[in-house]
């Protein structure tokens, strides 16, 4: 009897499942992917030791694995606007995460995704504020393993 509910309860989760997925919609990013990283290609970012205050990760060798941090300057992103980067990472390295940073609470990533090879990071965000400018600096993670 235990078997039976077991298997009854194992086909309900398959079904739920699929169903989910079918219902996702399940679509490809490449076009959002295309339009972010053909728009986003001006702004320039430096190397710095560690992230800037927006949750700061630990940096150091883990199994030998080196972590480099990459920021752009801080810039004013007025009420309603969109901006973004792409960056690069160094030879050797992946790109595997993206950050951002700014002085209020109206800023919200929009866009945070490896580029068209492993090495590249495009991040976008929105300022969702309907008055005021906010300071804002955008930055990518690479690891060397």
């Amino acid at each position: 009897m235990k078997k039976l509910a077991l298997v009854a309860v194992l086909a309900t989760l398959a079904v739920a499942g699929a169903a989910m997925a079918i219902g996702s919609g399940g679509g490809s990013s490449a076009p959002i992917k295309a339009s972010a990283s053909a728009e986003w290609q001006g702004m320039p970012t430096h190397r710095v030791a560690a992230p800037s205050t927006a949750g700061k990760a630990a940096a150091g060798k883990v199994h030998r694995a080196k972590v480099a941090y990459f920021e752009t300057d801080v810039f004013n992103l007025a009420a309603g606007d969109v901006d973004g980067t792409t960056g690069k990472c160094p030879k050797r390295f992946k790109a595997i995460n993206g950050y951002f940073g700014d002085n209020t609470s109206a800023v919200v990533p929009i866009f945070n995704s490896s580029g068209n090879t492993t090495r590249k990071w495009t991040i976008g965000v929105l300022n969702v504020a309907d008055s005021h400018a906010a300071k804002v600096f955008l930055g990518f993670v690479c690891l060397q393993p």
